[in-house]
C-alpha cells in the first residue's frame, strides 16, 4: 500500500500544482510539474505506511496547494534565492506530512503505537505528539542553522 499512496500522492501533487500555475500565469510548466511531484513525495513520506488511496489524494492535493505557495513566499516575500526550492518543498512538505498523519492514519495501520504513548490515548493526543514532533524538528533545524551561520561569520572575519 506504501507503493500506491506514494505513486498517488505524487501525481495528484503535479496535477494540482499545474492547474494552479495555469490559473495564475495562463499556462502550466513542465518544471512546476516536477516540482509538484517532489512536493508530492516529501509531503507523502512521513504517512506513506499509515494512510491509504484517499487520504493520499489530500496530502498530495494539499501539497501542490501548500508547498506551492510556500516557493512564492520564500522566493518574493523573503528574498531568499533557493534554486532548488528545497525548504520550500521538502521541509514545508514534511512538516505539512507529519501534521496531516494523525488525521488520516487509518485505524489498520501497524506501528502506530509511536504516536500514542501509554499515558495518552485518542486523536488529539495523536495530533499532540506529531506537533511536538514538529516543533521539535524545527528548533534543532533552527538551532543548526544559526550555528552554521556564526561559523560562516566568523571563519570571514578571520580570513579577512
Amino acid at each position: 500500500m506504501a507503493i500506491a499512496v506514494t505513486h498517488i500522492s505524487a501525481a495528484t501533487a503535479a496535477i494540482v500544482w499545474a492547474l494552479i500555475e495555469w490559473k495564475k500565469f495562463g499556462k502550466p510548466s513542465l518544471v512546476g510539474a516536477v516540482t509538484g511531484i517532489i512536493a508530492g513525495l516529501a509531503t507523502i513520506t512521513p504517512a506513506s505506511g499509515f494512510v491509504g488511496p484517499g487520504a493520499a489524494l489530500i496530502i498530495g492535493a494539499a501539497a501542490g496547494i501548500v508547498c506551492f505557495y510556500a516557493v512564492g513566499f520564500v522566493k518574493n516575500r523573503l528574498n531568499i534565492d533557493d534554486s532548488l526550492d528545497v525548504f520550500a518543498v521538502h521541509g514545508v512538505g514534511g512538516i505539512l506530512g507529519t501534521l496531516l498523519l494523525a488525521p488520516l492514519a487509518t485505524s489498520q495501520a501497524e506501528g502506530m503505537t509511536w504516536l500514542n504513548p501509554a499515558w495518552c490515548s485518542g486523536y488529539w493526543c495523536c495530533c499532540g505528539s506529531c506537533l511536538v514532533y514538529c516543533v521539535l524538528i524545527c528548533d534543532n533545524y533552527g538551532c543548526t542553522f544559526c550555528c552554521w551561520i556564526a561559523c560562516v561569520r566568523r571563519r570571514r572575519d578571520i580570513w579577512s
